[in-house]
């Protein structure tokens, strides 16, 4: 049988690709992949979008890329990546998901070489040949009847084989490593620390999802009076109760996150997705006038690399308070590569400010004036309001 399929559009530098959709999908629902306002969908996340972009513009230009994608679903954000010109491995477990990205690579014009499609599912060890699944992640409903008929086929579910962390990851140098199975990302992400603690790997650059998946998530921090999921209208939440702490890493201690940052070397930034915070309309402009408050330990950077939101995890904020941070899933970008710019602006412009401001006029004062990350200690008054620069 046909696949239908649809034309994907990633915003820039992204360059534009085909995407097969699974059997049994119509072509409206294919299209919903194609724009967000045709289609009504947030797949592909755009967040996840701004990353490979800026992590992967390079590989257009010559550079040798390798993306890896463990819980590949349909396969768009591999098939981005091979529109940026990186070899794409992709690890999907669910047999209509793999027949469908298989197709897309096809109709990409790709070869085997550089888009590997591997039906398995990746386990922080291999502790057995096999798993059993009988169901999977449909984004945005699309995939619903393929498994439906699936299950009539095989109503136990089917066997996808097994392999480690360890085995997708060693001896190579992965530019972009995304990890998203909806279950034991946070083990997987200790695999690949350990990996790398046993110099066996080289990743440059992580996207994952961490945080509790059983407790209650940042829109209750936002407005818990009228929070109500998973509980009748009546009932009132109060802010106590949503600021529950994580127990759980999705598999793993939250030490791990640390290594990352005081072992390896990774800044790790929290990604605009899940948190309440800011959401950007087509200028720009947050419309979101109910925030979560800004959590504690997270400092934000707006427009670094074509990637609109960024949240640095403080490296002084200490491990006890990590739980803190992780009470709901939310997804963290791990980074080798230094990508906070160095702020500049035209001296007149500045000096001109600081002279308004009655600060000293030198090139020293203008270069720190912008770089130090605190208007402290640079000769302000002492009722100076910094928030109306901020």
């Amino acid at each position: 049988m046909i696949l239908n399929s649809t034309i994907v559009t990633p915003i820039w530098p992204g360059r534009s690709y085909r995407l097969a959709c699974p059997i049994w999908t119509t072509q409206k629902e294919c299209d919903k992949f194609s724009s967000p306002v045709v289609g009504d969908c947030f797949e592909p996340e755009q967040s996840t979008t701004e990353v490979l972009n800026s992590f992967l513009v390079d590989c257009m230009h010559g550079r040798d890329c390798t993306y890896i994608d463990v819980g590949c679903s349909l396969g768009y954000f591999a098939a981005q990546a091979v529109a940026l010109g990186a070899r794409a491995i992709c690890y999907e477990p669910t047999p209509v998901y793999v027949d469908a990205i298989q197709h897309s690579r096809k109709l990409n014009r790709a070869s085997d070489e550089s888009w590997m499609v591997h039906q398995a599912a990746v386990f922080p060890q291999k502790r057995k040949s096999s798993h059993r699944m009988s169901d999977a992640y449909k984004p945005c409903g699309v995939g619903r009847n393929a498994l439906r008929a699936a299950r009539g086929q095989s109503p136990r579910g089917w066997n996808v084989p097994v392999i480690s962390m360890d085995e997708v990851l060693r001896g190579r140098n992965v530019t972009v490593l995304k990890v998203d199975t909806d279950g034991d990302d946070g083990a997987l992400l200790a695999s690949v620390e350990a990996i790398l603690a046993a110099r066996e790997t080289s990743v440059e650059t992580i996207v994952v999802e961490l945080g509790d998946l059983h407790g209650l998530d940042a829109w209750c921090l936002a407005n818990p009076s009228n929070y109500i999921r998973g509980r009748p209208k009546s009932e009132d939440v109060t802010k106590a109760a949503c600021a529950h702490l994580s127990t759980y890493m999705r598999g793993a201690p939250f030490d791990v996150l640390w290594r990352f940052v005081h072992v390896h070397g990774y800044d790790a930034y929290r990604l605009n997705t899940h948190t309440a915070r800011e959401i950007f309309d087509w200028r720009g402009i947050n419309l979101n006038k109910r925030m979560a408050p800004a959590p504690y330990g997270l400092q934000p950077f707006f427009g670094v690399r074509g990637m609109r939101k960024l949240e640095r995890l403080d490296p002084q904020f200490p491990l006890t308070k990590y739980p803190e941070l992780l009470r709901w899933g939310q997804s963290f970008l791990l980074t080798r590569v230094s990508i906070l710019p160095i702020a500049s602006h035209h001296e007149l412009d500045v000096f001109s400010m600081q002279r308004a401001m009655g600060t000293h006029r030198t090139w020293h004062h203008f270069q720190g004036f912008l770089n130090n990350g605190t208007f402290a200690d640079r000769g302000l008054p002492a009722d100076f309001n910094s928030s109306v620069y901020e």
